[in-house]
């Protein structure tokens, strides 16, 4: 399985994480990140949505890479925001003030209709 999964729904782009801390490689992270980092940069995805469902791992790298995905749909105008984060997670993001930088949501429905409106 890849770290991440993408879905598209027109010009949003949905981020799936999938790996957790057993699973976690640093060389194939850093990879998946710079390949996605890169298509982040196209003009035609106007917003990502980092759906953390099936999230099980949360250190700092990828802490550090949502606001790296973020600032890259950012740069052309796009938005980002963040769904369905556990409850520990969302104790991780707070203590990191995360909200100020990327919105945070509780479901997928929800990110996709703050983009649309």
């Amino acid at each position: 399985m890849s770290i991440y999964e993408t879905e598209r729904d027109g010009g949003i782009l949905i981020l799936i994480q999938h790996f957790g801390a057993g699973e976690f490689r640093y060389r194939d992270f850093h990879m998946a990140s710079s390949s996605l980092r890169r298509d982040l940069g196209s003009k035609d995805i106007k917003a990502l949505v980092i759906d953390l469902s099936d999230a099980y791992y949360f250190g700092s790298e990828f802490i550090g890479m949502m606001i790296v995905f973020a600032k890259a749909v950012r740069s052309h105008g796009g938005q980002a925001i963040i769904c369905n984060a556990s409850e520990q997670m969302l104790e991780v993001l707070a203590t990191m003030n995360m909200s100020k930088i990327v919105p945070i949501v509780e479901t997928r429905e929800q990110a996709l209709q703050s983009i649309s409106s």
